[in-house]
C-alpha cells in the first residue's frame, strides 16, 4: 500500500499536556462505566479519555471531564456499531434505535424505559449532566446531540450508495455528523465557560464556531482515512472521496487539497478571532479558547490515538502537524 504525504497541517496554537492525575482518574472512571454499560471492550483503549483532556483548556471540573470521556466513548461505539463499521443490515437497526435515543434527549428528560445498552448509557450521561449543570446548558447539549444523531439518517443512505454527496452537501453533513457541537458544549462546561446564548449567536462568533467545526471534521477525514475505508461496499463520506468524484482527481491530489483547506480554515479562524477580540466579553474570549483547544487537541489526539489504527493496518496518509503561524497569503 503506497503512502501519501500531505502538506503540513498548520496549527498556531500550543498544546498543553493535561494533568496526569486527571487522566488517571478519568481512566478509572471509564473502566467502571464500561463495566456498567458494555459497549465493547476495545473502547477502553479507543482514546476517549485523551480526547476529553486534550480538547479542554484547563479542566476545572474533573467529574465533568470523566463524563465527557465517557460520552466520547459512547459516540465512538455508536458510530462504529451503526455507521462506520456497520454491515448491510445495520441502517435498519439504527433507525429502530434512533427514536429511543431521541426520547432520552427530549425535555423534560423523562426516566429511562429501555435497557438497551446504548440507550441506558446515554440516559446515565444525561441524568448526571442534568444534575451537574444549569438547565439551559443541559438542554443546549441535548439539542446539539439530537441534531448529530438525526444527521446519521442522511449519512447512512450515502454510505449505501443511494444518495450522492457533493462538496456543499458534505460541508453541511460534516458539521453535524461528527457531533462536535455537543462536544464543544461539554468542553466549555468542564472549564466553567458560560457565554450567553445571544453572545454565541453573534454572526462573527457563529462563524468562528463553524470554522472550528469544519477544521476538526475535515482534519479527521485525513486521520481516519484507513479506518473508514476498511468496510467494502460502503461509500466513504470523506472529503477526499467527495473531491475525487466531483473533480475527477486522484487520491493524492484530493488529499493535498483537503490538507490545504485545513490550513485555509486555520488562517481564517485566526483572522476572525483577531477581529472579534477587542469587543468580546470575557466569556466569549474564554469560549474562543475552547475552540482553539479543540482544534489543537484534536490534531494531537488524532496523531497518537489507537482508534484510527484499530485494524492494525497503519495509515495510508502521512500527516505532520507544524506549530506556528499559517502561511501569510491566507492570513485574511
Amino acid at each position: 500500500m503506497d503512502t501519501i504525504s500531505t502538506p503540513d497541517l498548520q496549527c498556531p496554537f500550543p498544546f498543553t499536556p493535561p494533568d496526569p492525575g486527571h487522566l488517571d482518574f478519568t481512566r478509572t472512571e471509564l473502566t467502571q462505566w464500561l463495566d456498567r454499560f458494555p459497549l465493547g471492550d476495545r473502547y477502553l483503549r479507543a482514546g476517549g479519555v485523551e480526547l476529553a483532556a486534550y480538547t479542554t483548556p484547563g479542566p476545572s471540573d474533573i467529574s465533568l471531564l470523566a463524563l465527557t470521556a465517557q460520552f466520547h466513548t459512547w459516540l465512538f461505539a455508536t458510530d462504529d456499531t451503526y455507521c462506520d463499521e456497520a454491515h448491510h443490515n445495520t441502517p435498519r437497526a439504527y433507525l429502530k434505535l434512533l427514536p429511543q435515543l431521541l426520547e432520552v434527549l427530549t425535555p423534560p428528560f423523562a426516566p429511562a424505559t429501555c435497557d438497551h445498552p446504548f440507550v441506558a448509557a446515554l440516559t446515565d450521561l444525561r441524568d448526571r449532566l442534568v444534575l451537574s449543570v444549569a438547565p439551559d446548558r443541559a438542554r443546549r447539549f441535548a439539542s446539539l446531540l439530537r441534531e448529530a444523531l438525526l444527521s446519521l439518517t442522511w449519512e447512512l443512505p450515502i454510505r449505501a450508495g443511494i444518495v450522492p454527496l457533493d462538496t456543499a452537501g458534505y460541508r453541511s453533513l460534516r458539521r453535524l455528523n461528527g457531533a462536535v457541537g455537543p462536544c464543544l458544549e461539554l468542553s466549555g462546561l468542564i472549564s466553567g465557560v458560560s457565554p450567553r446564548a445571544d453572545e454565541l449567536a453573534l454572526p462573527a462568533v457563529e462563524r468562528l464556531t463553524t470554522l472550528a467545526i469544519d477544521h476538526i471534521g475535515i482534519a479527521n477525514d485525513l486521520w481516519s482515512y484507513t479506518k473508514e475505508t476498511q468496510v467494502s461496499g460502503q461509500v466513504p463520506t470523506l472529503l477526499p472521496h467527495v473531491l475525487m468524484n466531483e473533480h475527477g482527481i486522484d487520491l493524492e491530489a484530493a488529499v493535498t487539497a483537503t490538507a490545504q483547506l485545513c490550513n485555509e480554515l486555520i488562517a481564517e479562524f485566526e483572522a476572525g478571532c483577531h477581529r472579534v477580540r477587542p469587543s468580546a466579553s470575557p466569556q466569549v474570549l474564554r469560549y474562543l479558547d475552547v475552540l482553539r483547544a479543540w482544534i489543537r487537541g484534536n490534531l494531537q489526539w488524532s496523531a497518537t490515538c489507537r482508534r484510527y489504527d484499530a485494524v492494525g493496518a497503519g495509515s495510508r496518509i502521512r500527516l505532520t502537524v507544524r506549530s506556528g503561524r499559517p502561511p501569510a497569503e491566507h492570513a485574511g
